[in-house]
């Protein structure tokens, strides 16, 4: 875990299914992770500012990548580490909604230095 001062919300993922790209363990990045569980869902606009707004982490996060037998790879990421780089916009609060309508997010758990306003506005999409 990060230490208590450096701001962290943790998500935890399910697995999903990739492109037919023959993905290795090594080319699995965060940033892929949340394409691959936004792609769909999400309009390439609503990725950008999602992941221009906050910076992902590997860091703590475990990845298994494996061929499901159909020349298709499923990723499983343990859970991901995400750094806030300068806070939510109403946009980043709205993807966060779509991810836990679309059962994309199973948990959060934040830190208790983030700030009471964020800590509201993330209970209440998990209320």
């Amino acid at each position: 875990m990060k230490s208590d001062n450096h701001k962290a919300v943790e998500f935890f993922f399910g697995q999903y299914k990739l492109d037919d790209i023959g993905l290795r363990e090594d080319m699995v990045t965060s940033d892929f992770v949340f394409y691959s569980a936004l792609e769909g869902d999400l309009s390439f606009q609503d990725y950008f500012e999602f992941t221009l707004k906050m910076r992902s982490s590997i860091e703590n996060t475990e990845f298994a990548v494996t061929d499901d037998g159909d020349n298709r790879y499923v990723v499983s990421a343990k859970y991901l580490v995400i750094d806030f780089m300068s806070g939510f916009s109403h946009e980043i609060y709205a993807v966060l909604d779509v991810l836990f309508e679309r059962g994309l997010i199973k948990s959060v758990k934040t830190q208790h230095d983030l700030d009471v306003e964020t800590i509201h506005k993330i209970n209440h999409l998990i209320s």
